[in-house]
Protein backbone atom coordinates (compact mmCIF):
# COMPACT_ATOMS: atom_id res chain seq x y z
CA UNK A 1 0.00 0.00 0.00
CA UNK A 2 1.09 3.33 -1.10
CA UNK A 3 0.11 4.42 2.59
CA UNK A 4 3.02 1.93 3.98
CA UNK A 5 5.47 2.73 1.54
CA UNK A 6 5.20 6.84 2.87
CA UNK A 7 5.49 5.78 6.67
CA UNK A 8 8.32 3.68 6.20
CA UNK A 9 10.56 6.27 3.67
CA UNK A 10 8.55 9.36 3.36
CA UNK A 11 7.35 9.90 7.02
CA UNK A 12 9.58 12.77 8.11
CA UNK A 13 8.67 14.83 4.76
CA UNK A 14 9.88 15.96 2.07
CA UNK A 15 7.11 15.98 -0.13
CA UNK A 16 7.78 15.13 -4.26
CA UNK A 17 11.40 16.02 -4.62
CA UNK A 18 12.50 13.36 -1.75
CA UNK A 19 10.28 10.52 -3.41
CA UNK A 20 12.21 10.98 -6.67
CA UNK A 21 15.39 11.45 -4.79
CA UNK A 22 14.06 8.03 -3.13
CA UNK A 23 13.51 6.09 -6.64
CA UNK A 24 16.96 7.31 -8.38
CA UNK A 25 19.03 5.88 -4.91
CA UNK A 26 16.61 2.93 -4.15
CA UNK A 27 14.87 1.71 -6.85
CA UNK A 28 15.78 -1.12 -9.91
CA UNK A 29 13.25 0.32 -12.50
CA UNK A 30 14.17 3.89 -11.62
CA UNK A 31 14.04 4.74 -15.63
CA UNK A 32 10.93 2.68 -16.22
CA UNK A 33 9.02 4.68 -13.55
CA UNK A 34 9.90 8.12 -14.99
CA UNK A 35 9.01 7.26 -18.34
CA UNK A 36 5.57 7.06 -16.89
CA UNK A 37 5.88 9.83 -14.90
CA UNK A 38 3.53 12.62 -15.42
CA UNK A 39 4.30 15.42 -13.03
CA UNK A 40 1.09 17.51 -13.58
CA UNK A 41 -1.23 14.36 -12.49
CA UNK A 42 1.35 13.92 -9.37
CA UNK A 43 0.23 17.22 -8.38
CA UNK A 44 -3.12 17.66 -9.43
CA UNK A 45 -3.63 14.46 -7.32
CA UNK A 46 -2.06 15.92 -4.35
CA UNK A 47 -4.14 19.16 -4.63
CA UNK A 48 -7.18 17.43 -4.81
CA UNK A 49 -6.47 15.07 -1.74
CA UNK A 50 -5.36 17.61 0.06
CA UNK A 51 -8.42 20.36 -0.53
CA UNK A 52 -11.21 17.31 -1.07
CA UNK A 53 -13.89 18.65 -2.67
CA UNK A 54 -15.21 21.28 -0.83
CA UNK A 55 -12.15 23.88 -1.10
CA UNK A 56 -10.35 22.30 -4.25
CA UNK A 57 -11.89 25.26 -6.63
CA UNK A 58 -11.27 27.69 -3.87
CA UNK A 59 -7.63 26.76 -3.47
CA UNK A 60 -6.32 25.83 -7.06
CA UNK A 61 -9.39 26.90 -9.60
CA UNK A 62 -10.16 23.62 -10.90
CA UNK A 63 -12.42 21.11 -10.31
CA UNK A 64 -11.35 17.98 -8.76
CA UNK A 65 -11.62 14.72 -11.28
CA UNK A 66 -9.70 11.95 -9.45
CA UNK A 67 -10.03 11.72 -6.19
CA UNK A 68 -13.95 12.27 -4.96
CA UNK A 69 -13.39 13.10 -1.00
CA UNK A 70 -15.42 15.51 -0.14
CA UNK A 71 -12.90 16.80 2.83
CA UNK A 72 -9.45 16.70 2.34
CA UNK A 73 -6.58 16.53 4.75
CA UNK A 74 -6.74 20.03 5.33
CA UNK A 75 -9.23 19.51 7.38
CA UNK A 76 -7.39 17.18 9.62
CA UNK A 77 -4.42 20.23 10.37
CA UNK A 78 -4.59 21.60 13.76
CA UNK A 79 -3.18 24.24 15.05
CA UNK A 80 0.00 23.98 16.57
CA UNK A 81 0.12 27.39 18.79
CA UNK A 82 -1.46 28.83 21.70
CA UNK A 83 -4.21 31.54 21.32
CA UNK A 84 -2.16 34.37 23.36
CA UNK A 85 0.50 34.15 20.70
CA UNK A 86 -2.46 35.69 18.27
CA UNK A 87 -2.50 38.69 21.16
CA UNK A 88 1.85 38.88 21.40
CA UNK A 89 2.13 38.57 17.37
CA UNK A 90 -0.20 41.93 16.95
CA UNK A 91 1.81 43.98 19.07
CA UNK A 92 4.50 44.03 15.87
CA UNK A 93 3.94 43.86 12.16
CA UNK A 94 3.88 40.76 10.59
CA UNK A 95 3.98 39.03 7.28
CA UNK A 96 3.88 35.50 5.98
CA UNK A 97 5.55 34.51 2.80
CA UNK A 98 4.71 31.05 1.74
CA UNK A 99 4.97 28.82 -1.18
CA UNK A 100 1.19 27.69 -0.23
CA UNK A 101 -1.56 29.07 -2.63
CA UNK A 102 -3.51 32.00 -1.78
CA UNK A 103 -6.60 30.15 -1.57
CA UNK A 104 -4.73 27.87 1.04
CA UNK A 105 -3.59 30.74 3.14
CA UNK A 106 -6.50 32.92 3.31
CA UNK A 107 -8.37 29.33 4.53
CA UNK A 108 -5.91 28.85 7.32
CA UNK A 109 -5.50 33.00 8.36
CA UNK A 110 -9.54 33.09 8.59
CA UNK A 111 -9.02 29.32 10.95
CA UNK A 112 -6.88 30.90 12.75
CA UNK A 113 -8.82 33.83 13.18
CA UNK A 114 -6.26 36.58 11.91
CA UNK A 115 -7.74 37.79 8.88
CA UNK A 116 -9.06 40.02 11.24
CA UNK A 117 -6.12 41.89 11.61
CA UNK A 118 -3.45 40.76 9.36
CA UNK A 119 -3.17 43.04 6.71
CA UNK A 120 -3.69 40.87 2.94
CA UNK A 121 -0.52 43.02 1.42
CA UNK A 122 1.48 41.47 4.06
CA UNK A 123 1.31 38.31 2.35
CA UNK A 124 3.03 36.37 -0.26
CA UNK A 125 2.22 33.32 -1.68
CA UNK A 126 2.82 31.07 -4.72
CA UNK A 127 0.67 33.44 -7.14
CA UNK A 128 3.08 36.57 -6.39
CA UNK A 129 5.90 34.46 -8.41
CA UNK A 130 8.55 34.73 -5.91
CA UNK A 131 9.93 31.49 -4.64
CA UNK A 132 11.63 30.04 -1.74
CA UNK A 133 14.61 29.67 -1.20
CA UNK A 134 14.55 33.33 -2.84
CA UNK A 135 15.01 36.28 -0.29
CA UNK A 136 12.64 38.91 -2.73
CA UNK A 137 9.43 37.69 -0.24
CA UNK A 138 11.59 38.58 2.54
CA UNK A 139 12.76 41.84 1.38
CA UNK A 140 9.82 42.70 0.32
CA UNK A 141 8.10 42.15 3.66
CA UNK A 142 10.76 44.11 5.25
CA UNK A 143 10.52 47.23 2.64
CA UNK A 144 6.97 47.16 3.60
CA UNK A 145 7.47 47.65 7.38
CA UNK A 146 10.60 50.01 6.66
CA UNK A 147 13.03 47.84 8.63
CA UNK A 148 15.97 45.49 7.68
CA UNK A 149 15.59 43.43 10.54
CA UNK A 150 12.81 40.65 11.73
CA UNK A 151 12.06 37.54 12.55
CA UNK A 152 11.71 34.39 10.52
CA UNK A 153 9.86 31.14 11.54
CA UNK A 154 10.03 28.63 8.86
CA UNK A 155 9.62 24.74 9.27
CA UNK A 156 11.86 23.51 5.91
CA UNK A 157 15.13 23.66 4.46
CA UNK A 158 13.92 26.47 1.96
CA UNK A 159 12.75 28.48 5.27
CA UNK A 160 16.63 28.27 6.13
CA UNK A 161 17.85 28.60 2.92
CA UNK A 162 15.47 31.88 1.83
CA UNK A 163 17.15 33.31 5.50
CA UNK A 164 20.83 32.30 4.28
CA UNK A 165 20.06 33.95 0.74
CA UNK A 166 18.58 37.39 2.31
CA UNK A 167 22.12 37.37 4.67
CA UNK A 168 24.26 37.05 1.98
CA UNK A 169 22.92 40.01 -0.21
CA UNK A 170 23.15 42.28 3.17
Amino acid sequence: LISDFVKQHLSDGGGLPKMIDWIRKKSDYADQIFSLWNKEIIFQLAKEYYAGQKHCFDFYHFQPSIIKKQEGNIEQESILFEATLEDRLKKFQVGIYTGRSRGETSYIIEKIGWKKWLSPEMIITCEDNIKKPSPAGLKFLLDKIFSRRGLYIGDTRDDLLTVQNLNRKE
